[in-house]
């Protein structure tokens, strides 16, 4: 026995000594750029910790203070009432909804039509020569502007557009004032009848073969001449030997395009991997070619993404509510919305699911009104408890909107986060431009959110604006605490998007719009990393705590732990990775008692994380 301890020490020390070493290698490479600062630097080991709570503006509804509204039994109508106190739930809300679902840079975008469907030149009435273009199931068309709006197939070996594609001839009606394209209930017209309406009708082409196949050619053919192209009998026969041109040119028009889908079917936006109901339309614009979706409201509604399917009926019921409100005000003021957290985040399609559809069906036409208007129904992931003051979250004058204003609410969680940052990321962040050696709050709102934050050092005193600062340094909210300490190995501050947070319906203006192709991700969601101890360090950590679990076990555990948490590193950087080697390697220090409750803490993150951000899109 008394070799087999010997043993076990001597094994545990080794392990010891490996452990320290990993952890001084790991800290010595992301502390070094950090060392040594030069003259006119902040200290190396002055880092600004702030403690807040909450994700978002904070400004109406709190998506997840609803959620626990819901569990304590209150209805769609009370949760609505406590957080736009002095509100109406009327009925009468309808209606078609824009939504610029694509800015495509290069001048032109793909649509596909998996169960069909045609490109008009105009929704409804008379067409522009050689319009309308059927197109198949599976097919595709790509839609271009160079000053006039063209639609070509696509063709290669994604899709089998070339052959789902039906160009119609290039004719110019004989009556400008003819009467629009009816849908005929009868038989299909003859391929050649040029009076013929489509619609409803298969394209006169033989059997499509299944997507992501090439469309087959005779050998030696080139695809037939799009419209416009006259033919002549006496022209010599195409060269057998030449390239077939790449892609056909179909017709053109002065006009924006539009994309209609067969009866009960969706246009598909490849570039966005999503498909929408209604109808997209292609407008030319100052980034080029935009796709915007006009769509019923129930169904855009029905496509969102901003709570859980999961979640409660109330909670479901509440946010079509408030997102069907905040929909027709934007309509009224811009005639267009966004499908980002600019707006509401809307996905199409493919989000669709029974309980959000029922949620929506059981509301149909309810909106929220104060006067005998439509209200600003903003809304945010969760207000740490108690929600903002328009002033607090969108630097609007309070008493503009009186129903927006500072309400509490019960929660088992108000969400809250810490975060430290060197003060040299602080500086240059904010664009400090001397060595900074101070932050504090210089004044809150009502609720408690910073309004200013002073930056103090050698270059005076600086003011800058609460919201401005946390976009600036990535913060989940405006509602936190700030001091300032020493002696703390500063972590690297990670790069965030820049991104914009919710706007009130009446700024959503069309330059503003124009942001819908989303190029990185919105301030509320820049700091929304995942915890720093993930499920795998879990896995393999909880190893340690293990009753019963010796000397060598324990430290065994720790060693997988540690490498675990190397190569986990990417999820929140190196920082992230320092912070985690140094927990598992003193992880088998720790008494059990206190590891289990931290294994629950983290674990607990861990799944308000995931709840919050794997499955929607704000919350």
């Amino acid at each position: 026995m008394t070799g087999g301890s010997t043993t076990s020490s001597t094994a545990g020390r080794r392990l010891v000594a490996v452990l320290l070493a990993v952890v001084a290698t790991v800290g010595t490479v992301l502390v070094a750029p950090g060392a040594g600062a030069g003259p006119g630097q902040a200290p190396a080991d002055a880092v600004l910790r702030l403690e807040g709570r909450g994700f978002g503006h904070g400004v109406g509804l709190s998506q997840w203070g609803a959620r626990y509204m819901a569990d304590d039994g209150d209805d769609a109508a009370t949760i609505l009432d406590r957080f736009y106190p002095g509100t109406s739930l009327s009925g009468g809300g309808g209606g078609d909804v824009r939504v610029r679902v694509l800015d495509a840079g290069g001048g032109q975008a793909t649509v596909g039509f998996p169960q069909g469907g045609e490109i008009r030149s105009a929704l409804g009435g008379p067409q522009a020569p050689g319009f309308p273009v059927v197109v198949g199931p599976g097919g595709s068309v790509q839609l271009r502007h160079d000053g006039r709006y063209y639609v070509e197939a696509v063709v290669g070996g994604s899709s089998t557009a070339a052959a789902a594609v039906a160009w119609r001839p290039a004719a110019a009606p004989a009556n400008p004032q003819q009467l629009p394209c009816i849908p005929l209930l009868g038989p299909c017209p003859p391929a050649d009848d040029p009076n013929g309406c489509p619609l409803g009708c298969p394209p006169p082409l033989p059997p499509i073969l299944p997507p992501l196949l090439p469309a087959p050619a005779p050998p030696g053919t080139a695809p037939p001449p799009g419209p416009g192209v006259p033919t002549d009998p006496g022209a010599p026969a195409p060269d057998p030997g030449a390239p077939p041109p790449a892609t056909p040119t179909g017709p053109a028009s002065d006009s924006p395009l539009w994309a209609v889908p067969a009866d009960g079917g969706v246009t598909a936006v490849p570039a966005r991997e999503r498909s929408y109901r209604g109808v997209v339309q292609a407008v030319a614009g100052g980034n080029g070619l935009g796709l915007v979706n006009q769509v019923d409201i129930e169904r855009y509604l029905a496509g969102m993404a901003e709570v859980p399917t999961s979640w409660p009926a109330a909670v479901q019921q509440a946010q079509a509510i408030a997102a069907r409100t905040y929909a027709l005000r934007a309509m009224a003021s811009g005639g267009e919305l966004c499908d980002t957290q600019r707006c509401q985040v809307y996905a199409g399609a493919g989000r669709e699911h029974p309980n959000q559809t029922a949620a929506v069906d059981a509301t149909r036409g309810e909106v929220l009104t104060f006067g005998g208007e439509l209200i600003a129904a903003v809304y945010s992931a969760d207000a740490g408890g108690v929600s903002a003051t328009t002033f607090e979250g969108f630097g609007t004058p309070d008493g503009v909107y009186p129903y927006l204003t500072t309400v509490a609410y019960d929660t088992p969680d108000p969400l809250p986060w810490s975060a430290d940052i060197a003060l040299t990321d602080v500086a240059a962040r904010t664009g400090y431009g001397g060595t900074l050696r101070d932050v504090r709050i210089g004044a809150t709102g009502p609720s408690g959110r910073a309004l200013e934050v002073v930056l103090d050092g050698d270059a005076g005193p600086l003011t800058v604006d609460g919201r401005a600062f946390a976009s600036a340094l990535g913060l989940r909210s405006t509602l936190f605490s700030a001091t300032v300490e020493t002696g703390v190995v500063p972590p690297a501050l990670e790069a965030t998007a820049t991104g914009v947070a919710q706007a009130l319906p009446g700024e959503l203006v069309p330059p503003v719009v124009a942001e819908a192709a989303e190029v990185g991700l919105p301030v509320e969601r820049a700091a929304a990393r995942p915890p720093i101890i993930t499920p795998p360090v879990f896995a393999v950590v909880s190893e340690i705590g293990a009753p019963g679990r010796g000397t060598v076990a324990r430290l065994a555990a720790t060693a997988l732990a540690v490498a675990v948490a190397l190569a986990v590193s990417t999820v929140a950087g190196p920082a992230g990775t320092a912070t985690r080697v140094a927990a598992a390697a003193v992880a088998g220090a720790v008494p059990r008692g206190w590891w289990r409750r931290l294994r629950r803490r983290g674990e607990g993150e861990w799944r308000r994380w995931r709840s919050r951000h794997a499955p929607t899109g704000r919350a």
